[in-house]
């Protein structure tokens, strides 16, 4: 549960910024009557906690009730961010139904200049390679088995519902399909084992297309496993991603996205709770695929 908080922490800080901004400009501004002196470190305090009291349970509600509004969420905040930059220049009208037309026309400025095409989608950049360490209970073999992407473990990966062809094409790749939950469309992957070692690394390069996106998330993922004393296993994953629009950039920054699935596959080795926000997309019956993987583990 801390987990799917933790990889949700930007998002959460964009949300404190934004509302204690919109605070401090109203008293600032002399539109909330109030004798506090929006100067001083004690009023600037005390709009941080009433800013903590406020905000947190609502992202709460939003990160594990409402999980599909957190991308929404970006786009308020930022056009309330820019809102209050506008009104330092052109003051506020003295018409509300203006100043909330200048609002909504700023919603969608904000959401064109994110996620529209023309100026996001040619932004191109090479995101940093991305590492996470962690250990798990699972032994050097049930992790290679469950990492791994390769049809002879396919009833063992951490994906539940993950569907692989039988034989690499002609230049080596093996076609990989992940079920959707309420989506009739799989996400879809072309993956080439570059090097593999039983129980011990292995190293693929990976092009992941999502449904009705046409923007390719590709690169490559190298994984180092070291047996632990107790039976267990440290896992090393190393991921280097491909120059990416910044739409794309921004969306795996704000979701903490590779720490997020990082953790999913860390719930899965050690058969605990999957709070992960990836969890959400598996099939209905993960519970029953993920039990029927455990069962092929103990009978291989």
């Amino acid at each position: 549960m801390l987990s799917r908080l933790w990889t949700q922490r930007r998002r959460t800080a964009l949300a404190y910024l934004a509302f204690f901004a919109t605070l401090w400009a109203s008293l600032a501004s002399g539109a909330a009557p109030s004798d506090l002196d929006p100067f001083k470190p004690l009023t600037l305090i005390s709009l941080a906690i009433a800013v903590l009291i406020v905000v947190t349970p609502v992202m709460a509600i939003l990160i594990f009730a409402l999980p599909r509004w957190l991308h929404v969420l970006e786009i308020l905040l930022l056009a309330i961010m820019a809102d209050l930059l506008l009104t330092q220049v052109i003051p506020d009208a003295a018409s509300p139904i203006l100043n909330t037309a200048r609002f909504v026309a700023l919603v969608f400025i904000v959401q064109y200049l994110l996620y529209g095409q023309m100026l996001t989608g040619n932004l191109m950049a090479l995101p940093r390679p991305r590492r996470r360490v962690f250990r798990t209970k699972a032994s050097p073999s049930e992790t290679f088995g469950a990492l791994l992407p390769h049809p002879d473990h396919a009833g063992r990966h951490w994906y539940p519902g993950t569907q692989f062809t039988e034989e690499p094409n002609a230049q080596g790749e093996f076609f990989v399909t992940y079920p959707l939950r309420n989506r009739p469309e799989p996400l879809s992957e072309w993956i080439t084992i570059e090097e593999a070692t039983e129980a011990r690394s292995f190293r693929i390069r990976f092009r992941l297309t999502h449904p009705g996106d046409a923007i390719i998330h590709s690169g490559t993922s190298a994984v180092t496993l070291t047996p632990l004393e107790n039976g267990g296993t440290e896992v090393s994953i190393t991921e280097a991603i491909d120059p990416a629009p910044f739409r794309r950039r921004l969306q795996w920054w704000l979701d903490d996205e590779f720490r997020d699935r990082t953790n999913a596959m860390r719930a899965y080795l050690d058969g605990r709770p999957d709070w992960s926000m990836i969890a959400r997309q598996f099939p209905k019956d993960a519970k029953g695929k993920r039990q029927t993987a455990r069962a092929a583990e103990v009978f291989s």
